[in-house]
């Protein structure tokens, strides 16, 4: 028993979150350093599967200085009031810790020093925010996060489901906070190149504010490279085997190079054994994401289907749907991230390692609806 348990423990693990985007960045800087405002926005472009959320979960995890970092996701909150009591919760935690917080919830405030080092007028509102919860769902987003006296980073990953109608006016209030020179406030964004336009477009909130950032692929050479820094047993032949399966993507690609580190350095297909374990392993997942394309459009999990299997999707989809409902189709599920655009006309799966599940479960059952 004790030795499997060491067996399992050394096997590799795919690398994730921040460990993707430093998995990609070994032995350079990465392609954000330098571009983190002190005040000010940075919105993080790329596909589903390019490691920008990856990106952004590792900014937050950086140092910047003396200010609070903040990460949230904004898919876990369906409305503002949610968003802002998570985003009070982490702040306060940041100030007085867990335990803290706990204890003061409990009746037993903290120790008048750690209120006096921040302030009368910061501890009368952390009181009130402990005190009174029913006031977050009026407290502005510029009174959390002035709270922190010595700045806030507050990253926040898909974040163009803030522009959502639940969400209020959240980004107009971060474009305020963001934009006043004496609020010492940077905000870190990702989104997807079809989601853009919420956050950035002529008519969004941070329209000509901040900077943005366009995350890519390596390129094969960057591949080949990477797979020497890391000293990884993939020949030339295994590596473009591996890329024309992942479409080259960077979350998918790495996930299967980090794999082969187990792997014995003469292994020949070390990288396509890989891709065959995870694809599946892809299989105990493909029911729930058919149930969520077809829940974001009645012709979603058809046109993952027809994607998957490298089919036009207005071709495969004609006899039941006409192009403007197609159209609509793709870009509903271009906006959950299951599928992406890397130019006009080509549709690609956000994770390719769902391609063969997909493949084989449509030759099993139907999907269309």
């Amino acid at each position: 028993m004790a030795a499997t348990a060491l067996q399992l423990a050394a096997a590799p693990q795919a690398p994730r979150g921040a460990q993707l985007d430093r998995f990609l960045d070994l032995g350079r800087q990465p392609p954000w350093a330098g571009r983190i405002p002190t005040h000010g926005s940075l919105t993080v472009i790329g596909h589903p599967g390019s490691g920008a959320e990856e990106a952004v979960q590792r900014i937050a995890q950086a140092e910047h200085g003396p200010s609070l970092p903040i990460l949230l996701d904004a898919r876990h909150y369906g409305d503002r009031t949610a968003l802002v009591g998570a985003l009070a919760d982490q702040i306060l935690q940041g100030l007085l810790g867990d335990e803290a917080i706990r204890r003061w919830r409990a009746g037993e405030p903290p120790p008048a020093d750690t209120l006096a080092s921040l302030g009368p007028a910061r501890s009368a509102e952390i009181a009130r925010l402990l005190t009174e919860p029913e006031g977050l769902q009026v407290v502005s987003l510029a009174q959390l996060l002035e709270l922190p006296p010595q700045g806030v980073a507050l990253a926040i990953t898909w974040a163009h489901l803030l522009a959502e109608r639940p969400m209020g006016n959240v980004l107009w209030e971060l474009r305020a906070c963001v934009s006043n020179d004496e609020r010492n406030v940077s905000l870190i964004l990702s989104t997807f190149p079809a989601t853009k336009d919420s956050l950035l477009g002529e008519q969004a909130a941070l329209f000509g504010a901040g900077e943005k950032l366009e995350i890519t692929d390596p390129t094969r050479e960057r591949w080949r490279e990477l797979v020497g820094l890391h000293g990884l047993p993939v020949r030339e032949e295994d590596l473009v085997w591996l890329l024309l399966r992942t479409d080259n993507q960077a979350r998918a690609t790495a996930q299967i190079l980090e794999l082969t580190r187990s792997e014995a350095p003469d292994a020949k297909w070390a990288a396509r054994q890989a891709w065959e374990q995870e694809s599946e392993r892809a299989f105990a997942r493909v029911h729930d994401i058919v149930s969520f394309a077809r829940a974001v459009n009645p012709h979603g999990a058809t046109l993952m289907g027809a994607i998957a299997a490298d089919e036009k999707p207005y071709r495969a989809l004609r006899p039941y749907a006409d192009a403007k409902q197609i159209a609509r189709a793709l870009s509903q599920l271009a906006y959950h991230g299951l599928i992406y655009s890397p130019r006009r006309g080509l549709w690609l799966l956000g994770d390719p390692l769902l391609r063969d599940a997909l493949t084989n479960l449509e030759s099993q059952i139907e999907l269309r609806d």
